[in-house]
């Protein structure tokens, strides 16, 4: 019986697979509802790809170049699927901006084919308003909050008052964290069914809406905290972040290894302990505020005095204790000299740690345990108001939060260097504060794990997964390099219909010292200010560090003032206004940015005629997780460049030169202004994964005579 419903419904996609061409093609559905579609054979045999994946439960992989039109080819497939199958489908992405899109314009085009599909975009806890906690900070002022933060509180509350949505996103202004931490909703303090206000609650709202959704778009940070919640429930859904699922389609899924190394790792910081401690309980001057304090107000009211003199006498010095034994743990972590915790540092770290940890351990447990015990003698049952409410639900998440402490502890006692990788991070003007970080150092056997436990089908797609037109080191990275459970992995590359030899140029630049030498920096600036001159302005320049944006900076705006060419860099403002100064802002422009910047960037149309790339973009040799994994691929005998480096740095570069070209009316040029690539072996790798341009190579001033030529309306050959 299951065979031959499984073979129905397999012919039913079939079909659905043959008539991608009636909603993507000339006169079909799409072109209906959308003015000016243009068919897109690319965007077709992607939309095709993801159905047959979808239909025959795969893991489909597929890297489609810019302009293949991507969401709508997935969402199609993604909306046939959930009708049919009667299904959720999880659509995951990494950016904002793509979430936007999906949200505001790519799924009402859909929902006009399919008007009764039913989206929703699902957040986390912490991005909703909790009207219980919000109504218990105001019925109790000065309890929680110190009183400068009451006219921010009294704005909140205004807003809450009248918002429909709820969630901070639509919160007119930035609350300061101390406010926005007092009155978000927590999972592990939410009264859930027995919350007065559960009727009007905005995240119970969408939580009911998500139940009942065909698609549900979340960001890849949510996708990954449910897979940690899985894993950790041994693949049960039914305490998960998400609802239960079997079809997952990840965008933008070369982050998909990074996301998932932060979320399947742990961390603990001098900074997150002070602030659990402070909203537990802390004095100014006269006046106790926090948890403790208002449990403190529930039994003065009650005349419990038992429990008052076990909260005075026991309670409140535990909580000196304790603190006073987890910062002698942090303190031992911020004289430890180095940053990494490896296998050779492990035995001296273990041994430096053990007494503080020890003792540690001994007083949040016993924290944990007096907190529950004066908690317990307090009956929610019998509180009516939300601040007495709110206090219990806060201090049993307390409690458990303590216990959280102290099992990561037990991890930083103990060390497995083995599969996880160890290190420290000071943060803080001073580094007065320290961050004690734990990751797997392998993400692909805990995604395998997922995908065979949780996902009937996945698709995997971005602009850039292929290294030199192969996809093994992706395959690798997430688990999908055999075949788990025997799904089939399916792989496909579909180029971009964009014709890149006739719309861009690729230029080199010879005459710089390599950037591991010192007069690299030093000489960058004279390069940036040729090229960013040819192009008048209309730049975008890619820096690897910060610090070498910020001296090519200091070097350059004056020299480019003089031209007339206005100077943006990342770090004076928020992307999104910088971003619309640069196309808007009248005047000739460069923007200067990093990391961020490599990728998300889409600027249309002339305002965008020349990206400079200052670097090939390898990972810091040194950092933690990369060093780790770079070890492991050495130790099997096998060249970690070649397998982990030089794949990651293709892929990165790749983004930056996606930055370029971004409809079929674009023309301009990419510039990388690091000779390796043309005087390394390595350096075919890279050019070989780039779109076909048309290239040139030379001094700074012949590539920016050829930019300039080209911008024109010249046409280069290679």
């Amino acid at each position: 019986m299951e065979e031959a419903e499984g073979a129905a419904m397999e012919e039913r996609q079939a079909v659905s697979r043959l008539e991608m061409e009636a909603y993507f093609g000339p006169g079909g559905r799409l072109s209906e509802c959308l003015p000016g579609f243009e068919h897109r054979r690319e965007q077709v045999e992607l939309a095709r790809e993801v159905m047959r994946a979808l239909a025959r439960g795969d893991a489909g992989l597929f890297e489609a170049g810019t302009g293949t039109g991507k969401s709508l080819a997935y969402l199609i497939p993604a909306a046939l699927y959930a009708l049919e199958s009667r299904t959720p489908v999880v659509i995951s992405t990494y950016t904002i901006s793509l979430q936007e899109q999906l949200l505001h314009k790519d799924i009402p085009i859909v929902q006009k084919i399919f008007p009764e599909l039913r989206a929703v975009l699902v957040k986390g806890w912490r991005n909703y308003v909790c009207y219980h906690r919000l109504e218990a900070a105001l019925e109790a002022p000065g309890e929680l909050l110190d009183p400068e933060h009451d006219e921010e509180l009294l704005k909140v509350a205004a807003w809450a008052r009248e918002s429909e949505d709820g969630t901070l996103s639509d919160l007119p202004f930035a609350p300061s964290a101390d406010v926005w931490d007092e009155v978000c909703a927590e999972s592990d303090s939410c009264l859930r069914s027995r919350c007065p206000y559960v009727e009007r609650c905005p995240l119970f709202r969408d939580r009911a809406a998500m139940a009942k959704a065909h698609l549900v778009v979340v960001n890849h940070h949510l996708l990954m905290s449910d897979v940690a919640v899985r894993k950790e429930l041994d693949w049960q859904a039914d305490a998960a972040v998400l609802p239960a699922y079997e079809a997952v389609i990840v965008d933008e899924a070369h982050h998909l290894e990074d996301v998932a190394t932060h979320h399947l790792g742990m961390s603990l910081s001098s900074r997150g302990a002070a602030q659990l401690f402070g909203r537990l309980y802390r004095t100014r001057g006269s006046r106790a505020r926090g948890v403790v304090a208002s449990l403190r107000r529930l039994l003065v009211e009650r005349d419990r005095q038992e429990e008052l003199a076990l909260l005075e006498g026991q309670l409140v010095p535990g909580i000196a204790r304790a603190q006073q034994a987890l910062e002698a743990v942090f303190s031992t972590a911020r004289r430890w000299p180095g940053q990494r915790i490896g296998d050779a540092e492990a035995a001296g770290w273990e041994q430096a740690m053990a007494l503080p940890c020890r003792d540690a351990l001994h007083e949040l447990e016993q924290l944990a345990s007096l907190l529950q015990t004066v908690r317990a003698r307090l009956d929610p049952e019998q509180e009516e108001s939300p601040a007495a409410q709110a206090a219990l639900a806060q201090a049993d998440a307390a409690a458990r939060r303590l216990k959280g402490l102290a099992a990561g502890l037990r991890h930083f006692s103990s060390l497995d260097t083995g599969e996880h990788v160890y290190w420290l991070e000071r943060e803080g003007k001073a580094g007065e504060h320290v961050r004690l970080v734990r990751a797997p150092v392998e993400v692909g056997p805990h995604l395998a794990e997922w995908i065979g436990a949780s996902c009937r089908s996945l698709v995997l797609v971005s602009a850039t997964l292929s290294v030199g037109g192969s996809f093994r080191y992706f395959r690798e990275r997430v688990g999908l390099l055999e075949h788990p459970d025997g799904m089939e992995v399916r792989q496909r590359l579909i180029a971009s219909p964009f014709d890149y030899a006739s719309q861009a140029v690729l230029g080199v630049v010879l005459d710089l010292p390599e950037p591991g030498e010192p007069a690299y920096a030093r000489e960058l600036p004279r390069a940036i200010e040729a090229l960013v001159t040819a192009s008048d302005g209309r730049a975008l320049v890619l820096f690897t560090s910060f610090a070498m944006l910020e001296e090519a900076k200091r070097a350059l705006v004056p020299r480019l003032r003089e031209a007339g060419i206005d100077l943006l860099a990342q770090g004076e403002g928020p992307p999104s206004r910088l971003l619309q100064a640069f196309r808007d802002g009248g005047r000739p422009a460069v923007l200067f940015g990093t990391d961020s910047f490599w990728e998300g960037v889409d600027v249309p149309g002339e305002a965008l005629s020349l990206v400079v790339l200052t670097r090939l973009p390898f990972d810091v040799p040194t950092e933690p997780v990369a060093a780790a994994r770079a070890e492991r691929i050495e130790a099997a005998g096998r060249s970690a460049f070649a397998e982990y480096s030089l794949p990651r740095a293709v892929l990165k570069l790749k983004q930056g030169f996606g930055r370029l070209i971004r409809t079929q009316s674009d023309r301009g040029a990419v510039v990388l202004c690091d000779r390796r690539v043309a005087s390394r072996r390595y350096g075919r790798v890279f050019l070989d994964s780039l779109p076909p341009a048309a290239r040139v190579q030379g001094s700074a001033e012949e590539v920016a005579a050829a930019v300039r030529r080209f911008l024109q309306g010249e046409r280069l050959s290679s």
